[in-house]
């Protein structure tokens, strides 16, 4: 039978948790995190996913499974499939009726954990519906590698509550540094018991049951709020749990496009598209059909984020700006054609999640370089301090500074070679 919150004993989280059966016999140092950049510094794995792991196991949490089909268990802001991977290799070794599912915002982590499926032998972990309330119907064991964005965290929780099996167990894992105490009162929000476990390799697992019979959340996502003028352009911007920026204006973004300058503006009445890479919550994409009008193509939004794709067709929408507004969920534009496009726009990240590397930006940069056509332009802002212009040189072409300041610089580059 499915457990209620009465059969699950949060006092065993008094004790260290042992290393479970589970993650003992998986093989975590042969995940990879392909086709995100990879180095002998940046694992596919932490010490939070196998604590979860293991915390699950000591609850019991697996051992119960509903009387009317297989037990559904989600992993949420699972990374390279380091959540559900393990327990679906101890699921079919056991020949156990575990139906397991994996959740990222990021489609690059997505593929990751479709590559390491297929080296290990496994089916595809990746939810096939399209939404999060699809994916966690009736879910009974909910794992949640804890995203950096609490409004993330807060959207996971709210899909909890609103889809999951009444009797769900929720268990949410973090490093130290991250488990703040407003991950406390988002939980305590919708959740009548919380328990904490003890540290263990500088993370802890809090776990969460009995689902409150209402709540005061605020307004289900997407969040909205009109950005504060922008060159003359006032924006109504959307935002997801994980949309970079969330409902604001990134300060990059601000200063890149308060400093185009009219060359730009003679760039884009000449071409057919712009592409927006990394679109985020859709600031470049709402602004510039509005703000130039001598362009009169259409706009191409790509993001790896799920979230970000959905906030920006949400922004284009709310600025009337839909109809001139591409949007495609994708890793560093590897569905568009070489030397396919004229004018690219760039803010580029230089962490994904909790980790932080300059490869994401470089990622990109030879990503333009492939599909920008002969001539074609790059106008990329990056903080200051990272110094990409010879990297920008060396990967698309020729790069000037176009504008900058303390935090910003702006540049052009031309593609070459």
């Amino acid at each position: 039978m499915v457990p209620k919150p009465t059969d699950i004993d949060l006092d065993l989280f008094a004790s260290d948790i042992p290393r479970g059966q589970i993650s003992m016999v998986f093989d975590f140092d042969s995940l990879r995190r392909w086709p995100e950049p990879e180095s002998e510094n940046l694992q596919a794995h932490d010490a939070t996913d196998e604590l979860l792991l293991d915390a699950a196991e000591v609850l019991g949490a697996f051992t119960h499974a509903p009387i009317d089909g297989p037990l559904k268990v989600v992993a949420l802001n699972d990374n390279f499939g380091a959540l559900a991977l393990p327990i679906q290799q101890f699921a079919d070794k056991g020949a156990l009726p575990w139906r397991i599912t994996s959740w990222n915002d990021s489609l690059s982590r997505e593929q990751a954990s479709n590559s390491n499926a297929e080296a290990f032998g496994l089916p595809s972990p990746i939810a096939a519906q399209p939404s999060l309330l699809e994916v966690l119907s009736g879910a009974v064991v909910i794992l949640i590698q804890a995203p950096r964005s609490q409004s993330e965290l807060r959207q996971f929780i709210q899909a909890i509550h609103s889809a999951a099996h009444p009797n769900a167990l929720v268990l949410i894992g973090a490093r130290l540094k991250y488990l703040t105490p407003s991950v406390n009162d988002i939980l305590g929000e919708y959740f009548t018991a919380l328990r904490a476990s003890r540290a263990r390799s500088k993370s802890r697992v809090i776990v969460a049951r009995g689902k409150k019979p209402t709540s005061t959340a605020e307004s289900a996502f997407p969040l909205h709020a009109t950005a504060k003028d922008l060159a003359g352009v006032p924006l109504q911007l959307a935002s997801y749990g994980a949309t970079f920026g969330g409902t604001n204006i990134d300060p990059g973004t601000r200063f890149f496009l308060e400093t185009l300058p009219r060359k730009f503006s003679e760039r884009a009445s000449i071409t057919n598209s712009i592409v927006d890479l990394g679109c985020g919550n859709g600031t470049i994409s709402s602004y510039v059909p509005l703000k130039f009008k001598e362009f009169v193509g259409t706009m191409i939004a790509t993001d790896s984020s799920r979230d970000a794709v959905a906030a920006t067709a949400e922004t284009a929408k709310r600025n009337g700006v839909d109809s001139r507004v591409d949007v495609i969920r994708d890793d560093a534009m590897s569905t568009f054609a070489p030397a396919s496009q004229d004018l690219i726009l760039l803010n580029p990240p230089f962490h994904v999640g909790n980790t932080v590397d300059p490869q994401i930006a470089l990622k990109l940069f030879r990503a333009s370089a492939r599909v920008l056509t002969q001539g074609g332009e790059l106008w990329c802002v990056w903080n200051s301090h990272l110094q990409y212009k010879r990297e920008l040189n060396r990967i698309v072409g020729p790069t000037t500074e176009v504008a900058r300041n303390r935090k910003f610089t702006v540049t052009r580059s031309v593609r070459q070679g």
